[in-house]
């Protein structure tokens, strides 16, 4: 066993013992559980169990040196097999996380090419309605692009026939984006404001 560690060496005299006399040695299954390797640990914990409920008859071999020569074995070949399997499941992961990347580039790529169609589509409902509501969500989306894409809709740098900041809430209007109120027809911030004491004016 001048291959095994302290630990895998303990872990072998336990079951030889238990093998050999049947009986199980002080802290027999705490010694399983000490291996360097959790499917190591399962393999020794396994074959304490079936020694101790089933004996020899759990193994397909009679003799004291086989069954050690099969722990040995395992001992050595199975934290391999483990490492060479946690090595595949991290090139998995690997590999779909940079698929998930790829995915997520392409997505907003996708949604930045669209966003000037939608930034102007936006501006065309905002010209066909009068409901206040539906301005101010109107509003918002805008917003949103222009926060969103800020090298696309480089307000509020772009000169604009009407800009200022919301008496409200402080953030930056401007005509090139917000909508106009149908009530007092100041444009309407993102926080829903507009002239104060309009009528149509709801926080």
């Amino acid at each position: 066993m001048a291959n095994l560690t302290t630990r895998q060496s303990e872990a072998v005299t336990t079951l030889l013992s238990l093998w050999r006399t049947g009986t199980i040695p002080p802290h027999a299954f705490t010694k399983m559980a000490t291996v360097e390797s959790e499917a190591l640990v399962r393999f020794l914990q396994k074959v304490y169990w079936d020694l101790r409920f089933n004996g020899h008859a759990a193994f397909p071999f009679d003799d004291e040196v086989a069954f050690q020569r099969y722990l040995i074995q395992n001992i050595e070949t199975i934290p391999q097999q483990e490492a060479v399997q946690k090595a595949q499941e991290a090139a998995r992961r690997a590999q779909a996380a940079a698929e998930e990347a790829v995915r997520q580039a392409q997505a907003e790529a996708e949604a930045k090419a669209k966003a000037p169609a939608l930034f102007a589509a936006l501006g065309w409902q905002m010209a066909s309605t009068t409901a206040r509501e539906t301005l101010v969500q109107l509003t918002r989306e805008r917003v949103d692009l222009m926060k969103a894409y800020p090298e696309l809709f480089p307000f509020p740098r772009v000169p604009a026939k009407y800009q200022n900041q919301c008496w409200q809430c402080r953030l930056f209007i401007t005509s090139n984006v917000h909508a106009r109120c149908p009530v007092c027809h100041w444009y309407i911030c993102t926080c829903g404001a507009c002239m104060p004491h309009c009528s149509g004016h709801t926080l």
